[in-house]
C-alpha cells in the first residue's frame, strides 16, 4: 500500500526476519471500525490471507482484528460483496448496488428521522469521476432516479476558480 510512496516491501521483510518475535507489537485492537464491519473483514481475510504468504517472513499468522468499541443498538452493519462476472464486468457493481438500493427503498426498513428512507436519503461516493456517468446509467436503468453533483464540471464553478486564481 506504501508503493506510491517509493516504499520496497523487501525492506519490511528484512526487518521483520531480524527482528526477535519478543520486540513483534501486534496491533489487532480497532478502535475506529464497527464489530459487524470487524467481523466481516476477519471473515474475508483470514481464508484469503493465508493464499499470500511470503516464505521470508517469521510471522505470517492471520490475527484477527477485536472491537475496541461496545457494539450499538439499532445500526445496521454494511454489506460486503464479492462480484463473480462474466466479460468485462464492468457495470456488474453498478447494477448490484442498484439492486441494494432498490431493496433498501421499498423494504421501507432504514428509518431517516421517523419515515422510511426515500432514494434522495442515497449517496454514492466516488474517489475519481471516472466511473459516476456508468453508475448513473445504471441507476436510471433500474429505475431510481440519480442526480451528479460535483463530477468533471466542479473547477468550472465559479467559486472553485475564484480560490484557484488567489
Amino acid at each position: 500500500i506504501y508503493r506510491f510512496r517509493g516504499a520496497q516491501v523487501e525492506v519490511f521483510w528484512r526487518l521483520q526476519a531480524e527482528l526477535p518475535d519478543e520486540n513483534c507489537l501486534q496491533l489487532a485492537k480497532n478502535f475506529r471500525s464497527e464489530p459487524a464491519v470487524l467481523a466481516a473483514v476477519n471473515t474475508f481475510f483470514a481464508g484469503l490471507y493465508g493464499a499470500f504468504q511470503q516464505p521470508a517472513l517469521k510471522r505470517t499468522n492471520f490475527i484477527p482484528l477485536e472491537a475496541g468499541r461496545p457494539v450499538k443498538e439499532g445500526v445496521q452493519a454494511g454489506n460486503l460483496f464479492l462480484i463473480e462476472t462474466e466479460g468485462d464486468g464492468k457495470t456488474a457493481e453498478a447494477d448490484l448496488i442498484a439492486f441494494q438500493i432498490a431493496r433498501l427503498i421499498e423494504a421501507e426498513t432504514v428509518d431517516v428521522g421517523g419515515r422510511s428512507a426515500g432514494y434522495g436519503d442515497c449517496a454514492l461516493l466516488f474517489r475519481s469521476g471516472m466511473r459516476m456517468n456508468m453508475f448513473a446509467e445504471r441507476l436510471r436503468a433500474a429505475n431510481i432516479p440519480c442526480q451528479i453533483i460535483g463530477g468533471s464540471g466542479f473547477y468550472d464553478r465559479q467559486e472553485v476558480q475564484d480560490i484557484l486564481t488567489l
